[in-house]
């Protein structure tokens, strides 16, 4: 899923944003735990998403959000 950075302030608590850009965001990608995107795909997907062990990722910019909710690691391929 992707979304506009502005969802930063309304899916994303303020200190856990904050603590990244400290950072200047230099890790691309993050696992979430127990937050609120996967809570609601497990919700909407009776029990599915909890059976198969779904993860959630997300890689944050500046501009956008991207939430990935799988089921195996992401494998990110440079070119």
């Amino acid at each position: 899923m992707l979304d506009e950075g502005i969802v930063q302030s309304s899916l994303y608590c303020d200190n856990e944003i904050q603590k990244y850009k400290d950072n200047d965001f230099q890790n691309v990608i993050y696992e979430v735990q127990d937050g609120e995107f996967a809570n609601q795909i497990n919700k909407i997907s009776d029990g599915y998403g909890q059976a198969l062990d779904l993860k959630h990722y997300v890689v944050i910019t500046q501009n956008y959000n991207v939430d990935i909710v799988t089921e195996w690691e992401p494998r990110i391929e440079t070119y």
